[in-house]
């Protein structure tokens, strides 16, 4: 348009020249003001124009905010906003098709959880288990087929029958026992086995070819597999012991006291009023009463069980097994296991006897492993949440880095004048900005993201975010503030961290609703150890030792088992709909800080939510980062070298070093960019290289570039988090990181740090070739 205005205005003095020259100006006069009354009618035509296609860029972008998509073609005859129609067309189709492909992925991540807790755990674990509770079962197991030949024994049973297992495995289970009448035991066996009639408990004696002789309790159950032959399961029980106290016990004045005192297990008899009247050494051991101390008390005084069982016919002496709490005497608790039996006398049930056997610690063991696989199967589902999550924020990344990049451009073609037009993209740049916003919270759920660390007082960040949700919470709720005076300072991000505490105090209000209830926000020292670490959500590497905590209770609904089970699964709520990663992003958070989270909620009684963050080694953080316009005031010169396999990310870049005054190369992926490197090498002053690409990604890349030329200056850039790219590199990294999405200014700030400091060589003093230096 401009060209035409120019043509019009040579147009013009033209013919006024020709026709001063020709003296005929009287009768020129109206055919020059009819030529400019055209080009002024052109020039309005061309503004109202421009602004209707600026609006429906604005439009089409408030539109892409709301999810929708945008079909049609804006801007066709306007380069520049062409351009970036053109990416906003396919950030917008990009958008839509990711959603739809988060939902599925979400909707396959659950059913793939759903497997794993089925599948994964019967097929990968069942093995295990089985195999480790076969193993190490105090209870000595046996396995036989339909002919009585054993299959499998465990080491308990081998112990039992005094044999080892390679002389018991593929024979008849009959040779474990003395000779003979073993064809008439097989045949009977065998006949049992296929009407299914074996009695389910037994008890019998045993004699061993060693020539001794055990009372034997064994209990069997069929298992059927639909795949292979069924089988028999055998547990035994050596209960010799007790068959002998049994048999003492049958006639009271046969009754041996040194037996029961000698016996390994507990030994309790109470009589038909349930008055302690027997107490071996075992239960003095493991209560800390003296036989004299419990002497006619109540066995119920000691023991917390239901009794109903003494009232009940006992005419089977080996039913009554059963788990109990034993109240010691300091006041202790040790669980049980119990056999109860009648205690008879003259053929006449004159009360009970309890056999017990300590299982505490057992018990203890069995909790604690089962804790630690729900503790692994939160971390993987957690991890591949984060994976997806990590994805989708990387693809974003790019097509954001391409939209932002034409729309900065975009600024530095448009007249000062046009105060509209320039706004219209700032309103695009800050849109992107909100978007970029977005997916660092994703990659902040991931585990991986981009956190500007720094040395912070965790009481003033508490007392400026509270400001801010003063008029947020609910007027229901009392906000209590607890700041503990001189807490030490972390190095954390203080916008993420801010983030956290807002997710947890909104929800408090949200917990509390239309009734009455305290809102309590505290920070402290604590003193964190491996119990605190086994009950909360951290990394498995935190150390034991002095933490910074900020704790967020409130009085309100409280959460159920089931709830506190999802609550870090994305877009789960209970209240409404659309609450996007909320726990989720706040547990990324706190595990990118290498810190810890810890929830404690019951129904009806309220929520604990306390996480912490590692003490810093070094004073509060004062820097300011001033704002730079370095378009305007940094020159740069010489050839740059861009690889990315994104042709709109690359394009934006290299017009963003050529409004700089550099001169760009290009090349689509790690493999052509180094051939473009060697024909180039001695012109080529940096290297902007992006990190994921197909071929040869950008590690491999940087360490074959660095092998060509060991001084070359390289800017790394990703749609993922510094942090998640340069722990790959120990040495010969990147001389800098730039995350997308990034505005012209930050890239060309990057691009004169490298280019301008000195770069420290391999013994520690600066190097002759005075390019660049490591900024990580």
């Amino acid at each position: 348009m401009p060209l035409l205005i120019c043509s019009g205005y040579v147009l013009v003095s033209a013919l006024v020249s020709y026709i001063l020259e020709s003296e005929i100006i009287a009768l020129s006069a109206v055919p020059a003001a009819i030529l400019a009354a055209v080009c002024i009618l052109s020039w309005s035509a061309f503004q109202r124009a421009l602004n209707r296609r600026i609006d429906e860029l604005v439009a089409a972008t408030e539109r892409v905010a709301a999810g929708e998509q945008v079909d049609e073609s804006l801007l066709r005859d306007f380069t520049e906003l062409q351009k970036l129609s053109e990416a906003f067309q396919r950030m917008s189709q990009q958008i839509t098709s990711s959603t739809a492909e988060l939902r599925s992925a979400n909707d396959r991540m659950k059913a793939e959880i759903a497997e794993r807790k089925t599948v994964e755990e019967a097929l990968r674990n069942s093995e295990r288990r089985f195999r480790s509770i076969w193993e190490n079962s105090l209870e000595p197991l046996r396995l036989t087929d339909e002919k009585g030949v054993v299959v499998s024994a465990n080491p308990a049973y081998c112990v039992l029958m005094e044999r080892r297992l390679e002389q018991i495995l593929d024979r008849p289970y009959t040779e474990v026992y003395e000779p003979g009448s073993a064809e008439h035991k097989l045949a009977r066996y065998t006949r049992c086995f296929k009407s299914r009639t074996l009695e389910r408990y037994q008890t019998k004696k045993v004699s061993l070819r060693s020539g001794r002789t055990l009372d034997v309790e064994v209990s069997y159950s069929f298992i059927d597999m639909e795949s292979e032959r069924p089988l028999l399961l055998g547990v035994f029980r050596d209960v010799t012991e007790r068959i002998a106290v049994l048999d003492k016990l049958k006639n009271a004045k046969e009754f041996s006291e040194n037996l029961i005192k000698t016996a390994t297990m507990m030994i309790i008899g109470v009589d038909e009023l349930d008055r302690i009247t027997i107490f071996n050494e075992a239960a003095e051991k493991v209560s800390g009463f003296t036989k004299a101390e419990v002497q006619g008390r109540k066995w119920s005084e000691l023991v917390r069980a239901d009794n109903s069982f003494l009232e009940e016919n006992q005419d089977d002496a080996y039913r009554h097994n059963f788990e109990a709490r034993l109240v010691t005497k300091n006041l202790q608790e040790r669980l049980i296991a119990w056999q109860s039996n009648p205690l008879i006398e003259n053929g006449e049930a004159v009360g009970t006897i309890f056999f017990g056997t300590d299982v505490t610690n057992h018990k203890k063991e069995e909790e604690h492993r089962m804790a630690l696989e729900r503790k692994l199967l939160e971390a993987q589902k957690l991890e591949s949440l984060g994976v997806l999550a990590g994805g989708i924020a990387h693809d974003f990344n790019n097509l954001l880095a391409a939209i932002l990049g034409n729309a900065n451009l975009a600024q530095l073609r448009v007249p000062a004048s046009e105060i509209k037009l320039t706004g219209y993209l700032k309103s695009i740049e800050k849109a992107s900005m909100r978007a970029a916003d977005l997916c660092k919270q994703m990659l902040a759920y991931s585990g991986k993201g981009r956190f500007a660390m720094h040395v912070l007082d965790v009481n003033e960040v508490v007392r400026e975010t509270l400001e801010l949700l003063e008029v947020s919470i609910t007027k229901k709720a009392a906000l209590r503030v607890e700041l503990r005076h001189g807490v030490p300072p972390v190095k954390a991000d203080a916008t993420q961290l801010r983030q956290v505490i807002m997710n947890l105090v909104i929800n408090a209000s949200e917990a509390i609703g239309d009734t009455s209830g305290t809102i309590r926000v505290r920070t402290g020292v604590i003193n964190a150890g491996p119990d605190f670490f086994a009950k909360s959500y951290s990394p498995a590497e935190l150390s034991p030792g002095e933490y910074v905590f900020v704790e967020v209770t409130d009085t309100g609904c409280g959460m159920t088992e089931e709830t506190l089970k999802r609550i870090f699964d994305p877009f789960f709520t209970t209240k409404f709909t659309g609450r996007g990663l909320g726990l989720a992003a706040v547990l990324g958070i706190v595990r990118g800080h290498r810190g810890a989270l810890k929830i404690e909620s019951e129904a009806g009684k309220g929520s604990a939510f306390k996480f912490l963050l590692p003490m810093a080694d070094a004073p509060i953080s004062t820097e300011t980062n001033p704002g730079t316009d370095l378009l305007e005031k940094y020159k740069g010169e010489g050839n740059i070298l861009i690889i990315d396999d994104d042709p709109s990310v690359r394009a934006v870049m290299a017009r963003m070093a050529e409004a700089v005054g550099f001169t760009v190369l290009q090349a689509v992926d790690g493999r052509h960019g180094v051939e473009v490197f060697k024909e180039n090498e001695k012109s080529l002053r940096a290297v902007i290289l992006d990190m994921t690409m197909p071929n040869v990604d950008g590690r491999e890349a940087l360490q074959q570039l660095r092998a060509i030329r060991k001084d070359l200056r390289v800017l790394m850039v990703s749609g993922f988090s510094e942090s998640g790219n340069t722990s790959f590199f120990t040495r010969n990294g990147p001389d800098a990181f730039l995350q997308k999405p990034f505005t012209a200014d930050e890239l060309t700030g990057k691009l004169k740090t490298i280019l301008t400091a000195r770069k420290l060589d391999s013994n520690g003093s600066n190097g002759s070739s005075g390019l660049g230096v490591p900024c990580f």
